[in-house]
């Protein structure tokens, strides 16, 4: 299949037919060039699955949702009060268990696209997605020990707090990585 690669952008198309724009930023098609694809097509299969894009949306959506329930509890009457807090013990329960979903699958897809996971942007992301699992971890044993007293849930919207700051830093490094495939 031939290619063309956006000069600007780097957006990848089909030149078959040929776009008038680019698809991606909507320049023409003279920022259009032809591109060869230099990743093996049994490496390109798996990396294009995108399972690492997939995954990290869901630690992402259930620590949102676990600090929000828990913030918002605190502004609720019951029994809506005693409704946010049985959603957001579900959140804190499955977020460790994404958490380790998403850096396993990140782990993977690191080595299909670097081919290693010595990088530097690689090192910052395993260290920040290691600080994001263990805040994560901790947000559930404090579930397990305090439960939803004053205290516990104070800590926990801590913790969901810096789930969220180590998620927006891996998804800002994350996104300088989306193109990246070492040839081969």
């Amino acid at each position: 299949m031939s290619l063309l690669k956006c000069k600007a952008c780097g957006y990848i198309t089909s030149a078959e037919p040929g776009p008038e724009i680019c698809p991606a930023c909507g320049l023409p098609k003279t920022a259009l060039e032809p591109y060869t694809e230099r990743v093996s097509a049994g490496r390109k299969q798996l990396i294009d699955i995108h399972l690492h894009q997939i995954m990290v949306h869901f630690p992402t959506v259930f620590g949102i949702m676990a600090t929000l329930f828990l913030v918002l509890s605190y502004f609720v009457p019951d029994p809506w009060r005693a409704e946010l807090l049985i959603n957001a013990k579900y959140a804190i329960l499955l977020l460790p268990l994404s958490a380790v979903g998403a850096v396993l699958s990140g782990l993977m897809d690191g080595r299909l696209r670097l081919k290693r996971l010595s990088t530097p942007v690689l090192k910052r992301k395993i260290a920040a997605a290691v600080l994001f699992s263990l805040s994560a971890i901790a947000m559930t044993m404090v579930w397990w020990v305090a439960g939803f007293s004053t205290a516990g849930i104070q800590i926990m919207i801590l913790l969901g707090v810096l789930c969220q700051v180590f998620g927006i830093y891996l998804g800002r490094v994350g996104a300088t990585l989306l193109g990246t495939s070492l040839p081969g």
